[in-house]
Formats: C-alpha cells, structure tokens, sequence
C-alpha cells in the first residue's frame, strides 16, 4: 500500500495569521483582560494558554478565573500586557526606554522568558554610567541574573564616572556601602573612594550621621601621606567627628610606618589596596619560546570545562617578556624578539578583543618581572644585554605615563615579582654574578626598599604567586637541577616554610591565581613542557589539568 507523508511549511504561519486577525476583529474572542490602569483587551484563551505558562496554569486549573468571562490582572500596566498580547499572536514587539521596565516586570509575571532575554539584551545596549545602578535595580528585582552581572561589571569598571551622576548620589546608605566596600571597583588610587564617598555624604547634611559609616568604607591607611595631609587631615567635617579623627589617625601612623610593621597588617582588609579579581576566570597563556622560536601566539583556558581555546595574538613574537595586568586589560612588557631587547608594550582590551601599542618603557628589558600594585604596574630588574638591572618603573594607565621610581636594592634578573598587602616583593633570580635566595620588597607610600627573609635556597626562573596572605615560590633552577619544591612566605612572620611539591620539576614557567587556586604553566626541565598543574589549598596537593596546546617557556600568563 502506497503512502506519503506531507509537512507543510507554512500551515503554522498561517494559523498564527488567522487567530491575529480573528483577535484583531473581536472573532471568538471567550475572556477579556483587565488591568489597574483602565485598559481592557478579548482576548482567546487557548491561545494565551498554548504560549504562556501563566495562564495555561490559570485557565486549565481549578482557578476561579478559569470559568470568568473577564479576569482583572493586578499590577501589569495597561501598555505592557497589550504588547505581550500582541506578541503572543504576532511573534514581535517593540520595546524602547519608556516601556522596557514594564514589559520586564509584565514578562516576569506571565513567565514569558523569551521577552525577558530581550528586554535583559536592551538594557544590557543601554548601559552607561548615569544608568547601570538603576539597571543593576531592575535586574535584581526581575531576577535577571545575567544582566544583574553585566551591570555590576559595568558600574565597578566605570567607577569614577558612575559616582558623577544623579543615580549614585540617590543610592540609599545600604547601597552605597556595598559599593564602596566592592574589592571590584577599579579606581586609580583608593582616593578616588574617598572623593567619592565625600560626594554622597555632602549632598545632603541629613546624612552627616552616616559619615563614620561611610568613611568606614575607605581604606584610609592605602592613601597617600601627601594626599592624608592635605584633604582629609584638613577636612573639618571629618576633624569635628571623635571615631573619624580616630580612623584618620591610625592611617596617618599606618602610611608613615616602616613596611617591617606593615607586613604585620596583611590580613586587615582596610590596609590592603583593592585587587578586583570578582569577575576574573579567563586564564590567557602568552607568547615564549617554542621550538627555539619565538611565538605571539596565544591561548585561553576555560576553568569550567577543562578546555585550552584559541585566544588572539600579540603583535610582537617575543619571549623573556612580562606580563601584568590592570582593570581587566593584559599588559605585555619588553621581552626579546628576533635579536632585539624590547622595550615595547601591548595591552589586550577584552572589550574589543584585540591588542593595541602603548607607551613604551624607558629601559630595554629581558628575564625582568612585573606586577600591578594600586592600579600601576611596576616593571623591575632584568638584562639589557649589557648588565643586570636594579631599576624600577611605574605605568599609570590612568595618565598614560612611565617613571622611574627608586630601585632595587640588588640588581636581578630571572627572579619573581608579587604583590601582597600593598607592598611589591622580589625574590630570587640571578645578579650576573651570584644565583640568589634573597627577598626584597618595596613600600611604595615610603618609597622605600626592604631586605626581608631569604627563602631556603637560591633558585632562578621560579614562579610567584600570592594567596591567602602567603606568597608561593614555585619550582625555578638551583644552578644543578631543575625543582619541584614549593616554598610560601608569610609576611607577619618574616618566616619561609615548605610546602607540598610540584609533580613535575620545572623552571620558566608561568604561575598565576585564578578562583583561589594556583595555576602553574609549562615550562623547562630539559624538555619543553606544555603540563599544567593546579594547587587548592583547600584541598591540598597538586593536580594535573589540560595541557596547553603547544609547550611554552619563558612566556606570560594573566587572569582576566
């Protein structure tokens, strides 16, 4: 016996066509919807049943509006439910600024996830420092939790220009205080927070009894002596408060204190300078050597699956480089490419996904470190091919500006660089003349270097990484062998203790912290490595991940 079977590719186009123009013309029309607002619409109930679970649950229940000829729906404005309507028969809306709140709010009610997802990529296109607080609002009430995220990423990257605007100046105390308080907000210095925080108590004096509330919110110990004596010592408001003067006090001795007493305060919260890493769980492996070449190349590792992907390239080959990173932006610095040491620097901007040319340093540098330290980075030490280095520089991304701070104590390269507590440490390395276990750090508010406790043995292209109040000396080379010892220093000790070792021997490799935990990259142990290993203290013990996709040494690696 014959047979076909016939699909038709426009049957359910026009069905949707004919119930809108049945709908358009009153025809069977069997409930009418009512809202607050005065507005009535007849509607079909198996038609808002087939594509809204809210009235499916309210017509085919046992609901007492499932026999009504006319529901009254309490809350939704007039205009939103008419749009949803017609979107139920039309498949299109219009949404625009004065209609998106209250579509969202009407979607939410009708469970309609289609209109919420739109109206949640609108205000996402919308965002801009006068509105992502009243976004963040309206995302935290509809619980939409994606643009909820999307907004709190905006406002603490734009910082300095959200407190600018009415929306901020309206927050209530609870909100502001959280704001405030967000280790995310990326500000140039914690002065900005401090100007910020005098914004919102000065426009109003009914908010003069918050001001110890809300002072409480800078780090004041993390200011500047300069910028203490002359805007907040002098500041008569806060003079005439007995609990502010106390607080101004303490980080006036804070700032003038040597950096033996500050190592000390490592764990205090409110005398550590603000690292935004909330929203950092990208892992970016940079450039290095591979095959005796030097790559531009570059890779991303996804925490959550487990995977490396492909991830744009530098613009320069180079290795022997370092890397830092600030406000979300990847810094390359220097390095060496086809015989040539490097001075040059290139940022990754992970909004437009691509690399740009920056300032470039004042000093040629290879086998150099760097880190970020109150939103500047820091490049220290290194070769210029001539002699070992002891010079320091400083980047303000905010100025777009380099300048020489004071050098090291002790002229390195190979060695590693940290922050913790709102000092710059370095370790190790190699003076040209003498392989080195000793530690250094520096106090940028004193500008000042300091020896501190030396590790247990000299080693060379180690990997640093801070956590949990310790810094972590991972691996490197003791002039006989390739290590796998781990050692951690802790700062209100002045103490080194060992720690569990890495499973595989390695130097040059990159180390860094990503969601707690310590992630240490490829590498050299007489053979080019491209293993991976991760630390969680919490746990304990080393633990083998996915391999990057090519070995990699004396290359870079950031968290984003």
């Amino acid at each position: 016996m014959s047979s076909i079977k016939y699909l038709s590719t426009g049957s359910a186009e026009r069905t949707l066509l004919g119930l809108h123009s049945m709908f358009e013309q009153r025809q069977l029309c069997d409930v009418t919807l009512k809202t607050d607002d005065g507005l009535t619409i007849n509607v079909h109930r198996n038609v808002l049943a087939a594509t809204c679970p809210y009235f499916r649950a309210m017509f085919t229940g046992h609901l007492v509006e499932s026999s009504k000829d006319q529901v009254v729906l309490k809350g939704i404005d007039g205009k939103a439910l008419e749009a949803i309507i017609r979107f139920i028969y039309t498949s299109a809306i219009c949404i625009n600024d004065d209609n998106v709140e209250n579509l969202l709010s009407a979607a939410s009610v009708f469970q309609i996830l289609e209109i919420i997802n739109v109206c949640s990529e609108f205000l996402k296109e919308q965002l801009h420092p006068s509105n992502c607080l009243g976004i963040a609002n309206i995302a935290d009430r509809f619980a939409c939790e994606e643009l909820l995220n999307e907004a709190s990423k905006f406002t603490v990257k734009n910082f300095n220009q959200v407190v600018k605007y009415e929306e901020y100046k309206r927050l209530s105390l609870e909100e502001v205080k959280d704001l405030l308080l967000d280790e995310n907000i990326c500000v140039s210095s914690e002065e900005d927070v401090f100007e910020a925080a005098m914004v919102w108590i000065m426009t109003s004096k009914s908010r003069y009894t918050a001001l110890v509330e809300i002072l409480s919110c800078v780090r004041l110990p993390i200011l500047s002596p300069e910028y203490l004596s002359s805007n907040v010592l002098s500041n008569s408001l806060l003079q005439e408060n007995d609990e502010c003067r106390h607080m101004i006090q303490e980080a006036v001795d804070y700032a003038m204190s040597p950096s033996s007493e500050k190592r000390k305060q490592v764990t205090i919260q409110r005398m550590q300078p603000r690292v935004p890493t909330g929203f950092s769980d990208v892992l970016v492996a940079l450039g290095g050597l591979y095959s005796g070449e030097a790559v531009a190349s570059a890779e991303r590792y996804n925490l959550y699956t487990d995977e490396w992907l492909s991830f744009p390239s530098m613009n320069t080959s180079r290795y022997g480089f370092a890397v830092s990173q600030v406000r979300g932006h990847i810094y390359c610095l220097g390095g060496y490419h086809n015989g040539q040491f490097l001075n040059t620097v290139e940022s990754y901007n992970p909004e437009t996904d691509s690399w740009k040319i920056e300032k470039p340093m004042f000093c040629e540098r290879k086998y150099f470190g760097a880190a970020s330290l109150c939103g500047k980075i820091f490049a220290v030490g290194g070769s210029n091919g001539n002699e070992r280095l002891n010079s320091v520089e400083c980047y303000d991304h905010f100025t777009n500006k380099w300048t020489m701070t004071r050098p090291m104590l002790t002229p390195r390269m190979y060695h590693g660089v940290a922050t913790l507590g709102g000092l710059l440490y370095v370790v190790g390395g190699h003076s040209g003349a003498n392989r080195l276990c000793s530690m250094e750090c520096y106090d940028p508010q004193t500008d000042i270097w300091t020896k501190v406790a030396s590790m247990s043995k000299s080693r060379s292209v180690a990997g640093i990484a801070a956590l949990d109040g310790k810094l972590y000396v991972i691996g490197g080379f003791d002039g006989h062998d390739y290590l796998k010892d781990v050692e951690y220093y802790d700062p209100q000790t002045d103490t080194w203790t060992e720690t569990q070792p890495l499973n595989r021997a390695r130097s040059a490799a990159c180390v860094t912290v990503m969601k707690d935990r310590i992630f240490v990259l490829g590498g050299f142990n007489g053979q080019f490595l491209d293993s991976v290993e991760v630390y969680d203290p919490r746990v304990g013990g080393w633990r083998f991940v996915s391999t990057m996709s090519i070995p990699r040494v004396h290359f870079g690696a950031a968290v984003i």
